[in-house]
């Protein structure tokens, strides 16, 4: 069992790495600047929205993980990511990309961010909380070194509306995939101590049981 507390460990790893494209978007405003005339004010729009929307939307998306579970919230995300990356790929305007990508896949992020964590530390001991999270949440940082450069191939070759689709179908597929590896654990689950908590664990159980009375 110690094989799924990880699986949900790095599966929640995979979809954060997915919702780090926002980190390609200089990339498709450079593109949207060339391309199509936008000045610089109209390419941050889109993106300004999306963070907004994603920070936002962490609060309704914690709530929904707490009531129905990751999964739940994973699935919204991918249809959500879905829908803004169709949607993008077909209204390159400033309102078009300000709605798709800005308000759409801006609750995709805060939907698909918000459920992997607190399921992935679930798995495990208390003390080795901050270590997991750093884990899973590591995603969305390293997602920089591997989004921009795949973008920029990908609008290079197929066109940025044609990349749209592509990252549209690509990153809900992947965020449906990883739901299914995501779960909180069951009632009866021992968390998992890991080999460099255990003497910490074992020294803070002998100082908080009880002791015997002669």
């Amino acid at each position: 069992m110690m094989q799924r507390a990880w699986a949900v460990v790095f599966a929640g790893l995979g979809v954060n790495l997915t919702l780090g494209f926002l980190y390609a978007w200089g990339v498709i405003a450079a593109t949207l600047a060339r391309d199509f005339g936008w000045s610089a004010t109209q390419t941050q729009i889109p993106y300004m929205l999306a963070s907004l929307i994603f920070a936002l939307s962490m609060v309704p998306a914690g709530r929904l993980q707490d009531r129905k579970g990751p999964r739940t919230a994973l699935w919204f995300s991918a249809l959500l990511a879905g829908v803004g990356f169709l949607g993008a790929s077909v209204t390159l305007t400033v309102p078009g990309l300000a709605l798709f990508f800005g308000v759409f896949f801006g609750l995709a992020m805060g939907f698909g961010y918000a459920a992997p964590t607190p399921a992935a530390i679930k798995w495990f001991h208390p003390q080795h909380r901050g270590f997991i999270s750093g884990i899973v949440v590591s995603g969305y940082g390293i997602a920089p070194v591997y989004i921009a450069p795949l973008a920029h191939a990908v609008i290079a070759h197929y066109g940025l509306s044609h990349a749209f689709l592509i990252f549209g179908l690509l990153f809900a597929g992947v965020i449906f995939t990883l739901s299914f590896l995501i779960a909180n654990p069951p009632a009866s689950w021992i968390p998992v101590v890991l080999p460099f908590g255990k003497k910490h664990v074992a020294l803070k159980a002998a100082k908080t049981s009880p002791r015997k009375k002669w």
